[in-house]
């Protein structure tokens, strides 16, 4: 099954590609 920690990282990592698609600096604390 898919976890917390699972969904967890898959917003981070999501987050972390936003950010460095729109040029803005990756948010802190959110690396997977």
């Amino acid at each position: 099954g898919v976890g917390p920690m699972t969904i967890a990282c898959l917003l981070a990592n999501t987050l972390t590609a936003c950010c460095r698609t729109n040029g803005l600096p990756e948010p802190d604390g959110l690396t997977a």
